[in-house]
Parts: structure tokens; C-alpha cells; sequence
């Protein structure tokens, strides 16, 4: 019984470490570019550097990918990029990781409410409450959407045009009215 167990738990091991070895090899193979200030060799069409194996372009090729470190260039290749964004150029886009520190945005003489900042791409927006501002971030491929006030992603948003809908602000904080309809009088008939 306890050789069975051995044995057992010893072909999990070995099953286990094969398939994640396969998994390991079917990855994409991404390289870091980076400057150098040494002449490179020349390489030919087929060469290995680094035990990663890069081919020509005719056809039957794998060919790996230089990443820049820059994410607006780099989302190209990213394997997490949302389908809803694919051939949108998001060249322009901040891709912020924190609240940037420039930001001249006032709440003064603004109703309370949320408010896209356009210099920003419409990745930052703000809340403004009782003239206090409170910054905000949308995650990345998203931006501030002032029409409907949620974090959409970037293709769907109009950023350039945000302030045109700033009116929309005005409905959030009213005081609801309430008003009350008299009952039709009723009639008591006694026989």
C-alpha cells in the first residue's frame, strides 16, 4: 500500500514538471531592448542569442519581439491589450501608474461633482465636494467618460470634447423636490 502511494505521488511529480515544462517552451519569447555603445555582431538571418532562437521573416518564422520599456509604443505587443482596443492607437495615451503631481485643475466656481481632465487624456478625473478636490485614476486602456461618469475604455471616449458635458454635474446634487398630491375627497353616503 505504501509503495503504491510512493509510486503514485512520484508519476504526479514527473507528470506535473512535463506538462509545465511544455507550457514553459509554447510562451512567447519577449527581449528588452536596449542601447548599447559597443558594435553588436552581425547576425544572418537565422541566429540564436541568448538561447532564444530568432528566424527570418519568410513565412515560417517566429520572431520575438524588441520591447522598449515605453507603454506607448510596447502595448502593441501586449498579450493583455482588450480586444475593444485593438488597431485604436494609444500612442497618446499617459498610461499612468500614480496621480501625476502636475495638475493645475480648481474646483472653485465648479457645482460638486466629477469632472474629466483633459490635459491628462481623460485617465485622471476629479471629484470636486464642497470646493475640495479629490483626484482620481482610471485604469490603464480607460479613460473618464463625463457623459455617463464611469472609467470606459479609451476608443469609446470623446476626452477633447469632456467639457461640454461638465452641465451634467448640475443634476447630481440637487435637493429633491418633493411635492404632494391632495387625496380626491371622499363621500360618505348614510341610508
Amino acid at each position: 500500500m505504501r509503495r503504491t502511494c510512493l509510486l503514485l505521488t512520484l508519476y504526479g511529480f514527473l507528470l506535473a514538471s512535463a506538462v509545465s515544462a511544455g507550457l514553459k517552451n509554447s510562451r512567447p519569447k519577449f527581449k528588452i531592448a536596449t542601447t548599447s555603445t559597443t558594435e553588436s555582431p552581425s547576425l544572418d538571418d537565422e541566429s540564436e542569442i541568448d538561447g532564444n532562437k530568432t528566424e527570418g521573416l519568410d513565412g515560417n518564422s517566429t520572431a520575438s519581439h524588441n520591447l522598449t520599456g515605453i507603454p506607448q509604443i510596447d502595448y502593441i505587443w501586449d498579450p493583455n491589450l482588450p480586444r475593444e482596443l485593438n488597431g485604436y492607437n494609444l500612442s497618446d495615451y499617459p498610461f499612468y501608474e500614480t496621480i501625476p503631481k502636475d495638475i493645475d485643475f480648481k474646483c472653485d466656481g465648479l457645482h460638486d461633482g466629477f469632472y474629466a481632465s483633459v490635459p491628462h487624456k481623460c485617465q485622471v478625473y476629479h471629484h470636486c465636494l464642497y470646493g475640495t478636490r479629490y483626484d482620481f485614476l482610471c485604469a490603464n486602456f480607460t479613460a473618464f467618460d463625463q457623459k455617463t461618469f464611469i472609467c470606459h475604455f479609451v476608443s469609446e471616449i470623446d476626452c477633447a470634447n469632456s467639457k461640454k458635458y461638465w452641465h451634467r454635474n448640475d443634476a447630481l446634487y440637487q435637493a429633491a423636490s418633493t411635492t404632494t398630491i391632495a387625496p380626491p375627497p371622499t363621500t360618505t353616503t348614510t341610508t
